[in-house]
């Protein structure tokens, strides 16, 4: 047995309730797992937004975005480090969102997303809320 462990605790080792917690936290990974997949698609999908609009109309979200980084920055709810980020992703969107998917911070990033506001929407409230009409 390893010092660090007592003994009431290799004795749990194996019981259901091991196993039941186990399966609950492979549960609960799945889930967050599928939920950063969403994320992910979604911002595929607004890059894809972006390239397709004149430039009136990415004007206007990127506008609103830069006020959600800008309340941010004011109250401090997200780290400076992804203030600057988005930032510089909003500068120029179509081509830099998609650029976030190839660092190893994409699911923080897509976490503290400027877009929430356009998760109301059904196609994307319905990638994030599956089964919730």
């Amino acid at each position: 047995m390893s010092p660090l462990k007592s003994s009431s605790q290799s004795s749990s080792a194996g019981t259901p309730q091991t196993a039941e917690r186990l399966e609950a936290r492979r549960a609960a990974l799945a889930v967050v797992k599928a939920r950063y997949a969403a994320l992910r698609r979604i911002h595929r999908s607004i890059a894809s937004e972006f390239a397709r609009m004149d430039q009136r109309s990415s004007d206007v979200l990127v506008t609103r975005a830069l006020r959600t980084v800008a309340a941010w920055e004011r109250s401090g709810v997200a780290s400076l480090y992804y203030v600057r980020a988005w930032r510089r992703i909003l500068k120029d969107p179509a081509n830099r969102i998609p650029k976030i998917f190839r660092g190893h911070n994409t699911n923080a990033l897509v976490q503290n997303t400027p877009f929430g506001f356009l998760f109301s929407r059904p196609e994307y409230r319905k990638a994030l809320w599956p089964g919730d009409e």
